[in-house]
């Protein structure tokens, strides 16, 4: 008896039942279908959104810390990882990683530039 995974909430189950026993979808509309390999994280779907929240973490990260130590460089590393989370999908993460890079690495140079020149 091979065992299938529900397409509505992965459970796994037995290829001959009628309904998951999960959540009921009912698997006779899928016996029929060809396989569907498009998806590579059919085993564990939170693996790409645990990267993907890690990424993000990262850069909100990076974003304060160019305020306090080598402004510049972590200015610049904001904004690539920044544009990296708009390309997997968060936009909006994206964006306020772009924007607080930008004014705290601004801030901190300038912070930076003045402390250099009055000290």
């Amino acid at each position: 008896m091979a065992l299938i995974f529900c397409p509505e909430c992965g459970t796994q189950i037995s290829e001959h039942a009628q309904f998951c026993v999960k959540c009921a979808y009912p698997i006779t509309n899928i016996k029929n279908r060809k396989p569907d390999y498009t998806s590579l994280n059919t085993l564990n779907p939170n693996k790409k959104q645990n990267e993907e929240s890690g990424l993000i973490i990262a850069g909100y990260i990076v974003s304060v810390l160019s305020l306090f130590i080598l402004p510049i460089f972590l200015l610049i590393t904001g904004v690539i990882i920044g544009i990296i989370n708009i390309s997997r999908g968060s936009l909006g993460h994206g964006m306020i990683q772009i924007i607080l890079s930008i004014i705290f690495g601004t801030i901190g140079s300038l912070i930076g530039i003045v402390s250099y020149f009055l000290f």
